[in-house]
């Protein structure tokens, strides 16, 4: 559900586009604008009287796919409540490429969706940008309502430019009779990272592997959990230097892509670029192990597996800790409507409408997010408590080219050509402090 490399060129265009096209009054392209509720920005004739106002939000088309999706439900529910509002649902493919850099060509231009679902690590490259909106005093009646983690990936430069909606830590599934077939007491998972070694050699037997993970891009999604697990960071507190070269981020890399280099994983998973072929290669038996997010519990229960399955918390190494994805909801810079818009993010987010996340079994953001049905699951209640040591990625605009043109490239050249650890990674530093120092 993730990530397509996007050119950098493309990149850097469209943000020097859209820091020209800013409104000044509203945000200037660093997002460090006039502190005012987004109705600010109306044009005062648009949205008086009984005027229709018509909203066009961009959804993950899976969200939106036919009108039985509790989405479109939830939508027609606050029409009716909202009459002088019509919502328009565009269904967009998710990724960078075919999404995000759509959404900031479409900003740039004057145009774009009035409110769209943003992936969590892409806020504050939006806001920085002038591409979304701030939200103002407005939020500060709601803001509460979220767990912290969330919360910080719609903060940018202290303000706020969105609402959580969906909160996905990572945890690790694994088949319970291979692990009993491997000598393994499916009732005690992994708990630490020799544990959890230990499990997949012995699960790598007969043409079958202990482990996988999405290899064509270079791991670095997969590899998070592990940094901060092993007590690293990636960025220091500042957002100036990068810190991926640590002793303890060496020792995580070592560690994860140690697993790769023993072979430990299907030669395909090297390949791998969606948690499509990560679910099917589970669900097929061929690895005993992979990390995701609650997002593949609907493939694999759907799939009537024919073996037993579970879930268990990220392993620990000096820590316990996994990574943080989901969906926010954003309003775009150059909406007519900014109350409306404002007004379907508080309700698409509010107490009421979290069955529409239990209904694709996703969590809700909300600290009150345990009233969901979805948590009498066993294994939806590890994502659950996941979320309390779950980290989010920086809050910086740099973060995705970093990711994509530093961390992935590197992890790629130390898998595939067997590249020396540290000096990769020193490089890789002084790439990622190089794009840093322009940001």
């Amino acid at each position: 559900m993730r990530k397509i490399v996007a050119l950098l060129a493309i990149t850097t265009m469209t943000m020097s586009i859209a820091a020209c096209g800013t409104d000044s009054k509203s945000t200037d392209s660093k997002g460090t604008g006039k502190d005012t509720a987004a109705p600010a920005n109306k044009p005062a004739a648009s949205t008086g009287g009984n005027a229709k106002q018509e909203l066009t939000i961009w959804v993950y088309d899976y969200l939106a796919k036919d009108n039985n999706s509790s989405l479109v439900k939830a939508k027609e529910k606050f029409e009716q409540a909202n009459p002088n509002i019509k919502v328009t649902f565009q269904p967009t493919v998710y990724g960078t490429t075919s999404y995000r850099d759509k959404f900031v060509a479409q900003t740039a231009g004057g145009q774009g969706p009035d409110v769209m679902i943003s992936d969590v690590v892409w806020v504050p490259q939006l806001a920085a940008m002038g591409s979304i909106l701030p939200l103002g005093d407005q939020a500060k009646a709601v803001v509460d309502q979220f767990y912290e983690g969330p919360l910080q990936t719609v903060t940018y430069n202290g303000k706020l430019y969105g609402l959580p909606w969906e909160a996905s830590p990572m945890a690790i599934y694994y088949n319970k009779n291979a692990f009993k077939a491997a000598g393994l007491d499916p009732d005690k998972p992994p708990k630490t990272w020799d544990e959890l070694h230990d499990a997949a050699k012995k699960l790598t037997t007969g043409g079958k592997f202990g482990f996988a993970y999405m290899g064509g891009w270079g791991g670095s999604f997969d590899w998070l959990p592990f940094l901060w697990q092993s007590g690293g960071e990636l960025i220091d507190k500042d957002g100036k230097k990068a810190l991926f070269n640590s002793p303890e981020a060496i020792s995580s890399i070592n560690y994860l892509f140690g697993i790769v280099k023993e072979k430990l994983i299907p030669p395909a998973a090297l390949t791998w670029k969606s948690w499509d072929e990560l679910n099917a290669a589970f669900g097929a038996g061929l690895v005993g192990m992979y990390q995701s997010g609650a997002w593949s519990l609907d493939s694999l229960k759907k799939a009537n597996l024919n073996f037993d399955w579970g879930v268990f918390p990220s392993p620990a190494g000096k820590q316990q800790a996994t990574v943080l994805g989901g969906m926010d909801w954003v309003i775009g810079k150059n909406t007519k409507y900014p109350d409306a818009a404002y007004k379907w993010i508080e309700f698409i987010t509010n107490k009421e409408n979290m069955s529409v996340l239990s209904d694709f079994s996703r969590i809700s953001a909300r600290k009150d997010n345990k009233e969901q049905a979805i948590f009498k699951d066993p294994q939806m209640k590890v994502f659950v408590e996941s979320i309390a040591f779950a980290k989010a990625r920086p809050a910086l605009t740099a973060w995705s080219d970093i990711d994509y043109k530093v961390l992935q490239p590197a992890f790629l050249k130390i898998v595939l050509k067997d590249a020396d650890v540290k000096q990769t990674m020193d490089e890789a530093v002084t790439q990622a402090n190089e794009i840093l120092s322009k940001n």
